[in-house]
């Protein structure tokens, strides 16, 4: 799909789009074409292979994705150890020790900061939901 189909798709603004492509791009669900065919996406073998599963297989993978970076799995691991989540600035120190690239703000530090809070969250979530 092109960035207009699937912002028009699934009712999002552009920024809505890039945020969500860019994200399943990181998590290795989607690809991005070459740059002549005008930000178009396709699903990765890999993303056609968790959205075959069941739900709750889909879910258990998507968490694994995201668990498979260092800084989602550290950060959830003090998490549960401490019974809270980090602060801000811990993720933001956590995030400088795993050497993340394309980082090139303070600002860009704490927006990545609350997507990992965000998405911790959600998989914290299915866990109290399936409890």
């Amino acid at each position: 799909m092109s960035k207009e189909e699937v912002t028009a798709t699934y009712d999002f603004d552009g920024r809505q789009t890039d945020y969500y492509t860019n994200a399943a791009i990181y998590l290795g669900l989607v690809e991005k074409l070459p740059p002549r065919r005008n930000n178009t996406y396709k699903l990765s073998d890999f993303g056609k292979k968790i959205l075959q599963q069941s739900f709750k297989d889909r879910q258990l993978s998507y968490c694994r994705c995201i668990l498979s970076h260092k800084v989602f799995a550290n950060t959830l691991k003090i998490c549960l150890e401490r019974g809270a989540m980090s602060s801000t600035e811990e993720i933001i120190a956590l995030m400088k020790s795993s050497m993340l690239y394309k980082i090139g703000s303070d600002n860009t530090f704490e927006r990545r900061a609350s997507t990992i809070k965000g998405w911790l969250n959600w998989l914290i979530g299915l866990i109290e939901v399936d409890a």
